[in-house]
C-alpha cells in the first residue's frame, strides 16, 4: 500500500472513531430545550463530546414547541422542524419528551434529520456518547422528504396527492403541518398559515420540503371568482392539511388530512 493510500485510509477510519480528534471532525451547532437543571448537565456534556458547539441562535423561537406538545412527541418535532432555515441549521435538543427507561433520560435530537439519545444522566461517558450519536444522526447526510424523518403517515400524503381532485383542479399540492403558536393568525382579515410543506405533488412526483408563507383568505365560503376560501374554524393548531391550488397559486380547496 502507498503512502498516500495509507493516509487516506487512517483519516477514514479516524472520522468514524469516537475518540477522534475534535479537528477531524466538522462541529454541529446545537440548540438546548430544557430546565435549568437539564441544560447545565447538556451542556457539560457536550462540551466534551468533541463535536458540538452551542449556538449564537436564541432557543426562544422553539421553547413554545416543547411546552405545548410535551405529551405528543412527533407534534413537538414537526413544531420545532417548521421553524429551522437554511441549508445547516442548529440541531435542537428537546429535553421535554416522553418517558425513557427507569432512572434514564430521553433527549430528541430535531436537525435536518430526527434522533434520539437515551442514557443515565450520572454516566459521563455514556451520555457523552448517546449525545455525539444523536447530534450526528440529526444533523448529517442530506435531508430526507420530512414524512419519512417525523413519521407522517405517507399513506395520507398520496391520498391527498392522487385524489380525483388534485389531478383533475389542481397544478400542485401542498401538504403541510400547522403548529401551536398562533397559527393561524388573523392578520387585516387573512389567515396566515406558516409550516413545513409535508410534500409538494405535481403529477405524480414529490418534490423535496421546505418552508412557505400563505396569505389565505378567511371567513367566506366562497369567493366572487369562485374559488373557495379557507374559514379560520377548518385550520386547527397542530394538524396536517392539503392545500389545492391552480398554476397561479390561486387557491382551489382545502382539507384536513389528519387531526
Amino acid at each position: 500500500m502507498s503512502m498516500e493510500a495509507a493516509a487516506i485510509l487512517l483519516l477514514g477510519l479516524a472520522s468514524l472513531n469516537p475518540q477522534a480528534p475534535r479537528d477531524r471532525e466538522t462541529p454541529v451547532s446545537y440548540v438546548i430545550l430544557a430546565d435549568e437543571g437539564l441544560q447545565a448537565r447538556l451542556s457539560s456534556l457536550l462540551a466534551k463530546s468533541g463535536i458540538a458547539i452551542a449556538s449564537s441562535q436564541s432557543g426562544m423561537i422553539y421553547a413554545g414547541c416543547a411546552s405545548a406538545w410535551r405529551s405528543h412527541r412527533e407534534q413537538a418535532d414537526l413544531c420545532i422542524a417548521s421553524r429551522m432555515t437554511g441549508d445547516e441549521p442548529d440541531v435542537v435538543l428537546n429535553g421535554y419528551v416522553g418517558e425513557a427507561p427507569p432512572g434514564r433520560r430521553r433527549i430528541s435530537c430535531v436537525g435536518r434529520h430526527g434522533a434520539d439519545a437515551v442514557f443515565l444522566p450520572d454516566d459521563e461517558k455514556e451520555g457523552i456518547g448517546a449525545l455525539r450519536d444523536c447530534l450526528s444522526k440529526a444533523a448529517g447526510g442530506k435531508a430526507s422528504p420530512s414524512h419519512q424523518i417525523y413519521g407522517v403517515r405517507s399513506a395520507a400524503l398520496d391520498k391527498a396527492a392522487n385524489s380525483e381532485e388534485a389531478r383533475a383542479a389542481a397544478a400542485s399540492v401542498l401538504i403541510l403541518a400547522v403548529d401551536h403558536v398562533g397559527i393561524p393568525r388573523g392578520l387585516e382579515g387573512d389567515c396566515l398559515v406558516e409550516g413545513r410543506i409535508k410534500s409538494v405533488a405535481r403529477g405524480a412526483g414529490f418534490a423535496p420540503y421546505g418552508r412557505i408563507e400563505l396569505s389565505i383568505p378567511c371567513g367566506a365560503e366562497s369567493s366572487p371568482g369562485g374559488k373557495r376560501r379557507v374559514a379560520m374554524a377548518n385550520i386547527r393548531a397542530g394538524t396536517f392539511a392539503a392545500a389545492y391550488f391552480d398554476d397561479q397559486q390561486h387557491l382551489l380547496d382545502f382539507h384536513s388530512v389528519r387531526e
